[in-house]
């Protein structure tokens, strides 16, 4: 049984990101947001956050075209060097969104393995609110 929600769990990572790089990160939560209501899938809560946290960037084929259309504009001569860096920077944005979701799990497994408080992991909106407001309450936010 832990085998195939293993399973069913790396499936829906695969797809969430598949569907983020190809059209966007706004289709892949639209696509995420059911497994969070409806519990489908059953998934662990660590892959739970994992997809939320993976999903937090802006690494998708779109934003190619947004990047050599911006800087091609500012220097044309070198459009085509811009261009086949995109497809590089696609590929260290991805990694980059996935070492800090990679990160954050390293965490969570570290406070259960530590018993420094019971974690819990729900995504709710008075969570985000919770966390916004701290963010908001932070001393850099001060004027």
């Amino acid at each position: 049984m832990v085998g195939m929600r293993i399973a069913v769990g790396v499936a829906t990572v695969v797809m969430v990101f598949v569907v983020m790089i190809a059209i966007n990160e706004f289709v892949a939560y639209m696509n995420f947001s059911p497994y969070l209501k409806e519990g489908l899938g059953n998934l662990d809560p660590k892959t739970i956050v994992i997809i939320a946290l993976g999903l937090c960037g802006f690494a998708n084929f779109g934003s190619i075209g947004v990047i050599v259309g911006a800087f091609g504009a500012i220097v044309p001569e070198r459009t085509s060097e811009i261009a086949k860096l995109g497809f590089r920077a696609l590929l260290a944005a991805t990694l980059s969104n996935l070492m800090s979701a990679t990160i954050a799990r390293l965490f969570i497994g570290l406070a259960q393995n530590l018993n420094v408080k019971k974690v819990q992991y729900k995504i709710s909106a008075k969570f985000c609110t919770a966390l916004l407001g701290c963010c908001y309450e932070s001393p850099f936010n001060r004027r």
